[in-house]
């Protein structure tokens, strides 16, 4: 699977859209941004769907390894729940960090466009103004 989105859908399996949402604490059009790759969820919600569904977080955030972990379902002490969740904390401040960056880059490139819009009117305008001012004098 692809996208942390395909991955929720995978998690859910049969389970309502509602009583699903609800079971994490999240509403169901919210769920439903996530589940669609419209929105992306916050580092609470995918703590809370590793943690009640035993979930590994490097397969949700990054589709790698088992789906169901293991050693989260056999952690036995909460500190290796929270080395689980602070993992997942990090991999998803990566994945935060690396779609701004593709926004930045898509922003970066219509502002060149713009820029070379700009700078063809420009240049049409000065080659106007000097034609006018070549008749004039």
């Amino acid at each position: 699977m692809s996208t942390i989105a395909e991955r929720l859908l995978r998690v859910r399996g049969s389970i309502k859209q509602g009583k699903f949402a609800a079971s994490l604490g999240v509403n169901p059009n919210t769920l439903r941004g996530y589940e669609s790759g419209r929105t992306s969820p916050n580092f609470d919600f995918l703590a809370q769907v590793c943690v009640i569904f035993s979930v590994n977080p490097a397969w949700l955030l990054l589709g790698v390894g088992p789906e169901k972990n293991e050693d989260v379902q056999a952690a036995s002490s909460m500190q290796e729940r929270l080395n689980c969740l602070q993992c997942l904390e990090v991999c998803l401040k990566l994945i935060h960090a690396q779609e701004e960056g593709k926004a930045l880059l898509k922003e970066n490139f219509d502002l060149k466009a713009q820029n070379k819009e700009l700078h063809d009117r420009l240049v049409q305008f000065l080659n106007e103004n000097k034609n006018n001012m070549a008749n004039t004098a």
